[in-house]
C-alpha cells in the first residue's frame, strides 16, 4: 500500500456541519447475521472502509451472495457456512477474524486466515485456549491461522477482558451447533455494549439467546431470519467531530448520531458533558458549541476506542484528566497509547502513562510545524490531524491513508465542511 502524507491545513468555516459515516460496528454484526439466514436481507447506510470490506470478502468464501452498491448491500443469505477451501483474506480487521473463526470451526475442514499489518500480532490466546479444551486445531504460523471443527455447542468460559470480539464470534456460531450451549464470562467483562449489541442483531434475527449478568444461554439448533437493518451513525468516529469547537473555536453540528446508548462510545456525551463541553441535543444527532474544558477522570473498559480522541482533546483542558481502564488500547492496530504519547508530544502536550493509565495535564498551546505519524492506525491518525488543527503552523501526517480502515472519506468530508483545506498542488 502506498504511503500519502498529508499537510494539515485549517480551514475557514464559521459553523461546521458533519454527518458521521454508518456504525461499522453494526454494519459488521449486520452482515453476518444476513449472511446466516434463510432469505435475503438489505442493509442501508452502509459505508465502505477496508474492515467491513473484508468481512464481505470472507463471507462470499462462506456462500453467501453479497452485491455491494453504493450505500446498500443486498445478501442472500446461506444458513450455515459452505466454506469453499480458499484462504480467507482478513486484511487488518480483528473484527473480521475473530468474528469469524468460530463460524469457520463449524466444518471439518482446515481453514486458513491470513492477516495484514500487526492483526497477527493482536491476541488470540481465547480462541487457542478454547480450541485446545474442545480437542479442536488453533495452529498460528506468522500471519497465517489454521483452525479446523467441528465447533460444538455447550459450555465455554471466556475471559472478559482481552476482547468481546471473541464471545461475539462464539455468538454467531454456537446457535448453528445441535446442542445448547452456555458462555461463562470471566471477570471482568470489559466492553459489555459490544456483546449486547451482537446480542441485539441475533435476537432480531429470530435468535434465541439471553445474557443475564456473566453468564450468556444460547438454543442449539436454530436458524436465522432476514431482518433488513438500517445503520446508524458511528459514535466512535463523533469524537473526532467533537473536537472541533476546541480545536477551530467554532460550532459544530453533528448529524446521524444517536440518541440512545446502543453503541458503547455513546460515552462520549457524557464524557464530554463532564469535561464542560456544551452539547444541545438536535432532531438528528447534536450541535456543540465552543467552551472551556476542563480535566476529568474516566474510564475507558467499555468504550477504548475513544481514547485517541480523549487523550488528545484532555491536552486543551485546564487541569489534569486521567484515563483509566486503557491496556487494551496497547494490542489494537498499534498500541495507541504509546502512539498518541509520541505523537502528541511533537505537538507540545503533556501526556504519561503506566501500563493502563494515561494522564494528560492541559491547557496545551499546540505547536504546528510538526511531521507526524500515523503508526498505520486510523484512530491515532483522526485523532492528530484534527488536534493539529489547533496550531498555527500547518503540520503534515504520513501515513494519512489509515482511515481507510473506518472512514475513508474522513478528509474529503473535513475539507467540505471547511474544517479543513486542501493543500495547494
Amino acid at each position: 500500500m502506498k504511503t500519502e502524507t498529508r499537510m494539515i491545513l485549517k480551514g475557514d468555516a464559521e459553523e461546521a456541519l458533519i454527518h458521521l459515516p454508518a456504525s461499522k460496528s453494526q454494519v459488521h454484526r449486520a452482515l453476518i447475521t444476513a449472511a446466516l439466514t434463510e432469505g435475503t436481507t438489505v442493509i442501508r447506510n452502509v459505508t465502505y472502509g477496508n474492515d467491513i470490506r473484508a468481512t464481505i470478502r470472507l463471507l462470499r468464501h462462506f456462500g453467501a451472495e453479497i452485491l455491494d452498491e453504493t450505500d446498500r448491500i443486498i445478501v442472500k443469505g446461506v444458513s450455515r457456512p459452505v466454506f469453499d477451501h480458499q484462504e480467507l483474506e482478513c486484511g487488518e480487521s480483528a473484527s473480521t477474524l475473530r468474528f469469524l473463526i468460530p463460524l469457520a470451526a463449524l466444518s471439518g475442514d482446515d481453514a486458513v486466515f491470513v492477516c495484514e499489518g500487526r492483526l497477527h500480532e493482536r491476541p488470540q490466546t481465547v480462541y487457542e485456549k478454547l480450541f485446545e479444551e474442545k480437542g479442536l486445531r488453533f495452529e498460528q504460523e506468522g500471519n497465517r491461522i489454521c483452525v479446523r471443527g467441528p465447533l460444538q455447542g455447550g459450555i465455554y468460559e471466556v475471559r472478559g477482558d482481552v476482547s468481546s470480539q471473541f464471545i461475539s464470534g462464539l455468538l454467531f456460531a454456537l446457535p448453528l451447533c445441535e446442542e445448547d450451549s452456555e458462555i461463562r464470562i470471566l471477570p471482568s467483562f470489559e466492553s459489555a455494549p459490544y456483546a449486547d449489541m451482537t446480542l441485539h442483531f441475533l435476537q432480531k434475527s429470530g435468535i434465541d439467546a439471553e445474557r443475564d449478568g456473566l453468564i450468556i444461554r444460547i438454543k442449539g439448533s436454530q436458524k436465522y431470519h432476514a431482518a433488513d437493518f438500517e445503520a446508524e451513525g458511528d459514535e466512535s468516529q463523533a469524537a473526532f467531530a467533537a473536537m472541533i469547537p476546541f480545536v477551530l473555536n467554532i460550532p459544530v453540528r453533528i448529524s446521524g448520531m444517536p440518541h440512545h446508548d446502543g453503541q458503547a462510545d455513546h460515552a462520549l456525551t457524557g464524557i464530554l458533558r463532564n469535561m464542560g463541553a456544551d452539547i444541545q441535543r438536535t432532531e438528528d444527532g447534536y450541535r456543540m458549541e465552543p467552551s472551556s474544558l476542563h480535566g476529568i477522570t474516566a474510564s475507558l473498559a467499555d468504550c477504548p476506542d475513544l481514547g485517541p480522541a480523549l487523550f488528545a482533546l484532555a491536552s486543551l483542558a485546564e487541569g489534569t484528566s486521567v484515563f483509566t481502564d486503557g491496556r487494551r488500547l496497547r494490542i489494537k492496530e498499534c498500541d495507541r497509547i504509546a502512539a498518541m504519547e509520541e505523537e502528541m508530544r511533537k505537538l507540545g502536550c503533556v501526556i504519561d502513562s503506566t501500563t493502563d493509565t494515561v494522564t494528560v495535564t492541559g491547557r496545551t498551546e499546540i505547536r504546528g510545524g510538526a511531521v507526524l505519524s500515523s503508526h498505520r492506525d486510523h484512530r491515532v491518525t483522526m485523532a492528530l490531524s484534527m488536534l493539529a488543527l489547533a496550531g498555527e503552523i500547518p503540520s503534515v501526517i504520513e501515513g494519512s491513508e489509515a482511515v481507510d480502515k473506518s472512514w475513508p472519506d474522513f478528509y474529503h468530508v473535513m475539507t467540505k465542511a471547511k474544517v479543513m483545506k486542501e493543500a495547494a498542488e
